[in-house]
């Protein structure tokens, strides 16, 4: 449903929010789309909305859900470098 609405403001050329972006990140997570998910991650700055530390740990869970360390330690090295607070949970969960 939230990428279906991502989808269709995209189509009428409404621009979503981080608020948006989020909730379609995390139903990629849920859904097991960590690519997707990623997708989208990497679309919010082309839009020029801005990520928060939802945005990350939603991709971040999407990533760990599939077994994609790699591609999840990536996204915390892109959020460290963005300036994002990198929260304890996110430490936590990727922690070896």
């Amino acid at each position: 449903m939230a990428l279906d609405q991502l989808l269709e403001m995209s189509q009428a050329r409404i621009s979503a929010d981080t608020i948006v972006c989020n909730a379609a990140i995390s139903a990629c997570a849920r859904g097991g789309q960590w690519a997707m998910a990623v997708q989208l991650l990497g679309r919010m700055a082309d839009s020029k909305v801005s990520k928060d530390t939802i945005s990350y740990n939603s991709a971040i869970t999407a990533c760990e859900k599939s077994w994609q360390w790699a591609a999840a330690l990536d996204l915390v090295e892109g959020m460290a470098a963005a300036k994002v607070k990198i929260a304890k949970n996110t430490k936590n969960n990727i922690a070896v």
